[in-house]
């Protein structure tokens, strides 16, 4: 149960490593209530298989398969980061221990590409000011 599912993106490119990076991001960051009340972050990464157009929708395919396991609980979609060859899906979720048994069922059962994920506690969201710190 996605939380703010009409929420406004913003695109942002720039370049790391020296290689280019597009990250598709929430523009405006939830209240204090909201973020006390979905303190866990998420993040869900794969590797380009072919890096090609079939590729990207075979991506938005696997987020659709992410976002449905995950969906368990409530959720907010904060964007996701291309970069290198490798796609990173980032959330913020209420509570962590039915999202992750589903993400390791889901790498387990092989139905989907391969991925892996970190899950961690992040009241303060501080794991994703750097996407901020220019608009503050």
């Amino acid at each position: 149960m996605e939380i703010d599912s009409e929420q406004t993106y913003t695109v942002m490119v720039g370049s790391m490593d020296d290689l280019p990076l597009v990250a598709n991001v929430i523009a405006v960051l939830p209240d204090e209530a909201k973020k006390r009340a979905i303190p866990w972050f998420l993040s869900v990464g794969t590797e380009f298989v072919q890096g090609d157009e079939d590729d990207l929708i075979a991506l938005d395919e696997w987020q659709d398969i992410v976002e449905r396991e995950i969906g368990i609980v409530p959720f907010i979609a904060f964007g996701r980061i291309t970069w290198n060859g490798h796609r990173e899906l980032i959330y913020y979720i209420a509570e962590p221990e039915a999202p992750v048994e589903r993400l390791k069922t889901l790498i387990d059962s092989e139905t989907t590409r391969p991925f892996g994920f970190q899950c961690e506690m992040d009241e303060e969201w501080d794991n994703i000011t750097s996407y901020y710190e220019e608009k503050e």
